[in-house]
């Protein structure tokens, strides 16, 4: 199931407009597309759009991929508006928007591979969620190597959104 763009995501479209411009970016979990027609539109080098469901977005290429699977170059920017939620066992709960038990797991693991595919100077714009105990995104993003500047946060319904920027230390 294609995820609908929400608040969420034009929240992190907003700046990954602002910062594709002359990048080779990638769109990871793109769902809908949304974030990178955008890019595209806002003038982007170049785009890469994957998510781990098939998707049919004809604007910019597409490959499949769990996370890094099938993606072996690098980026300039990277952006993911992962799944964020708390797993929660309520029947009919959308897969889409769980990142995990504790709802951070995608991110760290994301966080893990990321490293491989930043050129030298590379970024990642990051959405995250109260819910997804950001305290231990921050902690294993500074294992990582990553310095992380927070570029917004919005309060929707019960829970805060963080937009985050993420740069290697070492690069």
């Amino acid at each position: 199931m294609t995820y609908i763009p929400d608040e969420d995501s034009f929240l992190i479209k907003k700046h990954a407009e602002i910062l594709c411009r002359n990048k080779k970016c990638l769109d990871m979990g793109t769902g809908s597309g949304i974030i990178a027609k955008a890019m595209k539109k806002a003038g982007a080098k170049s785009i890469l759009a994957a998510d781990i469901e098939p998707q049919n977005i004809k604007e910019v290429p597409f490959v499949q991929s769990n996370l890094f699977s099938s993606i072996k170059e690098k980026f300039d920017l990277i952006v993911f508006n992962p799944p964020y939620l708390p797993f929660d066992n309520i029947e009919g709960f959308e897969n889409d928007t769980t990142g995990g038990k504790k709802g951070n797991e995608t991110i760290l693991k994301f966080l893990e591979k990321a490293k491989n595919h930043l050129t030298k100077g590379g970024f990642i714009l990051l959405l995250y969620s109260s819910l997804s105990k950001p305290n231990i995104i921050r902690k294993k993003a500074g294992e990582l190597g990553y310095k992380i500047k927070i570029l917004e946060k919005k309060r929707i319904f019960f829970e805060e959104l963080s937009i985050v920027l993420l740069k290697l230390t070492n690069h």
